[in-house]
This record gives structure tokens, sequence and C-alpha cells, in this order.
């Protein structure tokens, strides 16, 4: 992005980072373009399956590992990037996992590198604070994709599913949607994941109907993975659009401080079997701080 600062470069350690996407023609390109900028030492990896929209067919400096297309099993998805994960900490210090529409930023304070701030860390595993940036459509007008993003948008609500553990040294066993796995969370406070998915409504809304066509197993059907993509349009925006803009409306926005949401997230997670769930929950809406703007 124009006006962002280059992070010094980074001391030795290898770090892998991926994702895995669907014709993500808007969402890909700012990934890659985010991970390139904030860890320029690390590799990046795109599981692709089956675009058709030509969205992976240059993806320069970046690994691509195709997949066949079938039905879309979260089952299937998670065992796939479990294993992938596994494999690839034979190889790399530090894995990440991410979806395409989730960027990890530290606290601009402690650092403006990625790489840099993770391999200065001495946890074994973590998962970041998580905010869905938001875009409230009566105050701000629709994103221009080609400019800093949170130039654009005031407006972030911590989410507890969004607090993912999603950067590790070691072994992991992540469930369906990567919110949980078998460790008890471990949250870094100078991290964040930054969820873009709510960052434009129109752009929100043509995503969700490219991905409400897909063809779901029984399986995940059953165990409701991924309901929400299945939501018809008036659920769709009114969940992830109007709701927030009315309750902004109501209580107008805090302070972007979390001590509260991740005491309630440590308390209240609970263990089953060898998993541990976190609780689901929302936070108040927040203003992200200017110090955020140039990080996206």
């Amino acid at each position: 992005m124009t006006g962002s600062p280059s992070p010094a470069p980074a001391k030795d350690g290898k770090i892998a980072i991926m994702t895995m996407v669907y014709n993500e023609s808007t969402n890909l390109p700012i990934w890659m373009r985010h991970y390139r900028r904030v860890a320029p030492s690390a590799n990046l990896f795109v599981i692709d399956h089956s675009s058709d929209d030509g969205s992976t067919d240059f993806l320069f400096g970046v690994a691509k590992i195709p997949l066949p297309r079938g039905e879309l099993d979260e089952g299937d998805r998670t065992f796939f990037i479990n294993s992938l994960q596994q494999g690839f900490l034979r190889y790399y210090d530090i894995v990440i996992y991410t979806d395409c529409d989730e960027l990890l930023v530290p606290d601009p304070a402690k650092s403006i590198a990625l790489d840099s701030y993770l391999r200065d860390q001495p946890y074994s595993y973590a998962s970041p604070i998580g905010i869905n940036v938001l875009h409230i459509a009566d105050r701000e007008p629709a994103i221009d994709f080609t400019q800093p993003l949170l130039r654009q948008r005031q407006y972030g609500q911590f989410q507890s599913s969004m607090c993912k553990p999603l950067v590790t040294r070691i072994a992991l066993t992540w469930e369906p949607g990567f919110h949980s796995c078998d460790r008890r969370p471990n949250i870094d406070e100078d991290l964040y994941l930054f969820h873009i998915k709510q960052i434009d409504k129109d752009e929100a809304l043509r995503r969700h109907h490219v991905v409400q066509l897909l063809p779901w197993s029984g399986a995940a059907i059953a165990a409701k993975h991924g309901a929400h993509h299945r939501y018809d349009d008036e659920r769709f925006l009114r969940e992830f659009f109007l709701d927030p803009a009315n309750q902004l409306r109501q209580e107008g926005a805090r302070e972007f401080t979390f001590e509260a949401e991740i005491a309630q997230l440590r308390q209240e997670t609970r263990q089953r079997a060898e998993i541990f769930d976190f609780p689901d929950f929302k936070g108040p809406i927040v203003e992200i701080p200017g110090v955020f703007r140039t990080t996206f």
C-alpha cells in the first residue's frame, strides 16, 4: 500500500504463511501484498481449491498448491491444513495459517515487521486479538481497494472466535474453522488479527453470493460448519452490517482496549475431549486508532 513504512530486515528463523482460496479476486491480492510487506522474509503458500476466475494464475513470489474441487467439507479441509502445518514445521520454525480475509498486525508501537516481531516472542504458539473491521454504510462510502484500507474505515469490533490460535512453533490440531485447537488459548495482547470480511458491504455481498453457490458435504451441513456462508441475503446484511450500525448508533464507540474481553475468553474457555472451545461473543464497537491506519 502506498504511504506505508517498510519493515526492517528480520533476524534468522524460517516462517511459512499459508492460506486457502477459491476465486478470491479481491482478497487474495490484499493478503499477498500485506504479508509480503510485513513479513518479507517469510515464504507464502496459497492452497488453490480450483479457482477458475484467474485470481491464482500469476502468483509471483508465492507458491501455489493446487487441490481438486468437490463438495466443500470442513473436516477434510481442516485435516489437510493440519497435516500441512505439521509437515511445514519439519522445515520452518514458525507456521501461520490465516483465511484470505485475515491480516495479522503487531501493535505498531512494538514493531511494524511481523516476521521479526514473532521471532522475538518466547511462546510456542499464540492467538491474536481478533477484530472485525466494520463498514458503517450510512457513515462511510464504498471502499477503494487501491488505497490503504484502514484509512477508509474507522470502526472495529472484538470477536472471540477471531482470536484464532494461528501462529505456532509446535504441532497443533486445529478444529474446523481454525477457531480452536488442542491447546488452551494463549493470547498475545500485542498482536491483532484484522478480519476484513465486513470491510465493504457491496463487496461482502458479492463474495457471499460466490460462496452461497458452493456445494457442501452432508457431513458439513449436519455439523453446521460454515453455516453463515449459507445465510440468505437478508440475514447476511442484517447480522454483518445493520446490527453493528445500530449498535454504534445506540452505544457509540469505545476505546480500543480489550482487557475485559480477554479475561472473559480465558475464564470461559472449556475443554471438550482434547479440544479447548472458546466462548463465542462480541465486544462493543471500538474506534480503530490512527496508528494502525497505514498497516494495510
